[in-house]
C-alpha cells in the first residue's frame, strides 16, 4: 500500500469516531499532508469539516457530527469583537494625537517587567567604549 491509500484509511476510521479526526491523531503525517489528504476526502463527499477553533479544524464522516461539533465549540468565524474608541476612529493620526486621552478598557493588560532597562538607562556598546578609550574618537566640541 501506498503512503496515500494507508493516509486516506487511517484518516476515514479516525473520522467516523464520535470526537472525528483532527492531525494530531496521526503523529507520524505532517499536518500540511493531513490536511491536504482531508481536503482531497473532502472534495470526493466522504469528510466533512468542522472548524471549532481559529486553527482547530475536525474532520467527520457525517455531515450532522461535524455541524454538531461545531455548534457545541460556540465559534463564530464572523463574530464582532468590540474594540476601544481610538481603534475605531476613522483617522489613525487623530486617534494617537499626543493631546488624546489615554482610554483604558476592562481588556487592557498590564505587564511589569523587573530588571528592564529603558533605551536611556542602557550604556553604550562594548565597541564604542573601547574606541573613546583608546584614542580612536574623540568627542564633538
Amino acid at each position: 500500500m501506498t503512503k496515500h491509500v494507508t493516509a486516506r484509511t487511517q484518516i476515514l476510521e479516525l473520522a467516523a469516531r464520535a470526537k472525528g479526526a483532527h492531525s494530531s491523531d496521526l503523529p507520524e503525517f505532517k499536518s500540511a499532508y493531513f490536511a491536504a489528504r482531508c481536503h482531497d476526502l473532502m472534495g470526493e463527499g466522504l469528510l466533512f469539516r468542522a472548524q471549532l477553533a481559529h486553527k482547530h479544524t475536525r474532520y467527520f464522516t457525517d455531515r450532522a457530527a461535524a455541524e454538531r461539533a461545531q455548534a457545541e465549540s460556540g465559534y463564530d468565524r464572523n463574530r464582532k469583537v468590540e474594540q476601544p474608541p481610538a481603534a475605531r476612529a476613522a483617522n489613525k493620526a487623530q486617534a494617537f494625537r499626543k493631546d488624546a486621552e489615554v482610554v483604558f478598557t476592562p481588556q487592557t493588560k498590564f505587564t511589569a517587567c523587573p530588571g528592564f532597562k529603558t533605551r536611556f538607562e542602557a550604556s553604550a556598546p562594548s565597541f564604542i567604549h573601547s574606541a573613546v578609550q583608546s584614542g580612536r574618537v574623540t568627542a564633538a566640541a
